[in-house]
């Protein structure tokens, strides 16, 4: 297997520092290992490469989140040793498939590689033509086109959808074909390794029967989010030159995509077009989540308005839009602006607004959704009886909920903020959860 890697340093060098300390110290499912015991595991996955053993493990465990109306979305852990081998085999890859980028497409993963490097080049014009100090302020790559197309005046209407169960219905055997056709034959044994690792990964619910669609939504899914967007190139360019052909505009981030139309334009054919490519590929349209939006009900629908207010540090002006449009019933992504209001430091708003977004903030809905960061976040503003009444909130979310990646969640805030009857609270609850 030495056409996959020559030498043991080779190998090594692909991991850097902080791969260490992000599938490690980061994850949410605790988990024991010195560096020393890191280095050992790469040199044991590097021999069974070499020598034709590879086979991938059980999952470490599997992270249920809690999305809405009690569906949750279920996170595999893969074991150190087998997040490397995905990380190597996609790191080998990523300068082939980083090709043929179409513009206004974005993947949103952080290998750092050619398609990164093209993304960056475009955002830097878009930033020179539309709103510098928004777009210096580091917002998404796709948020900026977005913005950018309505600021254009250009379009009358736009059309949101996404893919429905993206990654769990992308076709492996597709997905080889795609990868062969790309690489070439000398990095053919890299693409067979992969295809293998994907087939076999999930042997924890699989055992030995082999997948043939899905690749891993892990909790590092850098590389499954590249594979992604590759796996939709000729996808992509086909649609996009249709969009141009019929006087629209086609954007794209991971599957959530975007059609800016004119009122003449035949969307009819659009959409017929978009169905009938992904249903090649073995993908369909989520129908539920197909929205026609005017360019101001899109712009509100994102929060544009208010993310730039944030950014210019007209915080109060955000604080009020955002709460005129919550109390008159308007729907738009609260979700995002409450994250950017936290974020932007509560402090700097007045304290009517900041006792208005602490009280959203402080929700079980909130809490259940959002994760350690923003428990850490909200638990840094507010006082000491506050902090009391948000614990016990905690215990009793811990003690009537079963998705674990809040219990993992808050398992880890305790232990970063010394609470140890929390801890205690939050380990005896992880053991009891029924899955």
């Amino acid at each position: 297997m030495d056409n996959i890697v020559s030498d043991f340093e080779s190998f090594e060098n692909v991991f850097s520092n902080s791969f260490y300390k992000k599938v490690v110290k980061e994850t949410l499912i605790p988990i024991k290992m010195s560096k020393q015991e890191f280095q050992n595991t790469l040199i044991d996955l590097y021999k069974d490469i070499i020598n034709g053993n590879y086979s991938p493990s059980i999952l470490r465990g599997r992270i249920f989140t809690y999305k809405n109306n009690n569906v949750a979305r279920i996170i595999p852990c893969l074991t150190i040793r087998d997040e490397a081998l995905y990380f190597f085999l996609v790191k080998l890859l990523e300068e082939d498939i980083a090709t043929n980028r179409i513009d206004g497409t974005f993947g949103g993963w952080r290998l750092g590689n050619a398609i990164k490097e093209l993304e960056n080049l475009e955002i830097e014009y878009v930033t020179n033509s539309y709103n510098p100090k928004l777009w210096n302020k580091n917002w998404k790559e796709f948020s900026n086109i977005v913005w950018a197309k309505i600021r254009t005046d250009v379009y009358d209407v736009a059309y949101s959808l996404d893919i429905a169960n993206f990654y769990d219905n992308i076709n492996l055997n597709i997905l080889e074909k795609k990868l062969l056709a790309t690489v070439g034959r000398k990095k053919s044994q890299i693409v067979y390794l992969l295809i293998y690792f994907l087939k076999y990964w999930n042997k924890s619910i699989d055992n030995y029967n082999y997948k043939t669609v899905g690749i891993p939504q892990s909790e590092f899914g850098d590389q499954s989010r590249l594979l992604a967007n590759f796996y939709l190139q000729d996808y992509d360019s086909i649609i996009s030159e249709l969009c141009l052909e019929q006087g629209a505009e086609y954007v794209r981030y991971a599957d959530d995509q975007i059609i800016f139309a004119r009122n003449d334009t035949d969307i009819n054919r659009i959409m017929l077009s978009i169905c009938n490519e992904l249903n090649k590929i073995g993908l369909n349209v989520n129908a539920s989540k197909v929205h026609k939006y005017t360019m101001e009900e899109l712009e509100t629908y994102y929060g544009y308005e208010m993310i730039n207010d944030i950014l210019e540090e007209n915080y109060d002006s955000a604080a009020n839009t955002f709460f005129a449009l919550k109390d008159n019933n308007v729907k738009f992504r609260e979700d995002i602006i409450l994250r950017k209001m936290l974020t932007s430091g509560l402090n700097n708003y007045s304290k009517e607004n900041k006792d208005r977004i602490l009280s959203i903030v402080t929700t079980d809905d909130f809490l259940l959704h959002n994760g350690l960061f923003y428990l850490k976040k909200v638990y840094g503003y507010i006082n000491e009886e506050e902090k009391e009444i948000f614990i016990e909130r905690l215990i009793f979310l811990l003690q009537t909920n079963y998705y674990n990646e809040f219990h993992y969640s808050v398992l880890k805030f305790a232990k970063e903020n010394k609470l140890d009857s929390l801890v205690k609270i939050a380990m005896d609850t992880i053991r009891n959860i029924p899955v």
